[in-house]
């Protein structure tokens, strides 16, 4: 199983990737299919327009991916099925109850060669993200641009003028349909699993190196929580402490005084360095309080 499985699946997986990340690279690729079409039909012809023949699974990487995981469920079943029939024929306490040992060892090869897919599966999981960030990236561009020390009307101009938010939900949701409609739903959800922690360094990131008024804050904590509400609608795990951090900031640019500081610092078991969170503290333009004074509310 690790020998010539393995090797398959790895040669398919390698091959179909440049040809599906070359198909992704279309925009139009990413739209919904037609009715009645299939999302890869393009992905199946050559420069002419002809199917391709012969037709494997080294030309899709979807099909590829779902060929890896339909191994790791059939690895579960084979074990399944083969420990409980030798059991039957080998009970605990019977006259052959030595030959257990070795097909404990048989078995535990099973279990390893399951582990050595499914790392091979994350691996893919995040190969594949890579082509799919293609069409994500420049919805986070704006936020590099987005000026959070803003005034009443700007925030006000914001929650009707969408700055960056409800663009970069739009073209996720795009991808969490295209990937939902090609991959099984374990490859699909692990995609939007990293597609969200990304999501949120890269958010983290520039939050980081921004100014903030009382309601920039406001704006950027309306932000982080319609992301984490899109990622939370698709998502069959949770992930709500992928942002958790991210919280974090929000909570703190949005206080008004060193009283709400010292209870919020009573309260928080902080996932933010102190530097971190001196560093936003800091960012704030209309916080009256001294460096000295913030430094003298952190935990050291």
């Amino acid at each position: 199983i690790v020998g010539e499985l393995r090797q398959a699946l790895t040669s398919n997986l390698a091959e179909s990737r440049r040809v599906y990340s070359n198909w992704l690279s279309h925009p139009k690729n990413l739209a919904p299919p037609k009715p009645g079409e299939h999302p890869l039909a393009s992905l199946f012809l050559d420069q002419e327009g002809k199917l391709r023949s012969p037709l494997t699974a080294a030309l899709s990487w979807p099909h590829s991916m779902n060929n890896l995981q339909q191994s790791l469920e059939n690895l579960d079943r084979l074990k399944e099925t083969v420990e409980e029939t030798f059991d039957e024929y080998f009970p605990s306490e019977g006259p052959d109850k030595d030959k257990r040992e070795m097909f404990q060892h048989c078995i535990s090869a099973l279990a390893a060669s399951k582990t050595d897919l499914e790392a091979l599966h994350s691996n893919q999981c995040k190969d594949g993200l890579v082509i799919l960030k293609a069409h994500l990236r420049p919805l986070l561009d704006p936020l590099d641009k987005l000026d959070y020390n803003i005034s009443e009307a700007q925030y006000a101009d914001f929650q009707v003028n969408d700055p960056f938010a409800k663009a970069f939900n739009a073209q996720a949701a795009a991808i969490h349909q295209h990937i939902k409609a090609v991959l099984n739903s374990c490859s699909a959800e692990e995609i939007m699993q990293q597609m969200a922690e990304q999501t949120c360094r890269r958010i983290e990131k520039a939050a980081l190196t921004k100014r903030f008024s009382l309601f920039g804050a406001l704006q950027f904590e309306s932000d982080v929580r319609a992301i984490c509400s899109f990622f939370t609608s698709v998502s069959e795990q949770a992930l709500r402490h992928k942002f958790a951090r991210l919280f974090e900031m929000s909570s703190l640019l949005n206080l008004e005084s060193l009283e709400e500081l010292r209870e919020l610092c009573s309260e928080l078991k902080w996932r933010l360095a102190p530097e971190e969170v001196r560093k936003l503290l800091m960012s704030r333009s209309d916080f009256e309080a001294t460096e000295e004074q913030i430094n003298y509310l952190l935990p050291r």
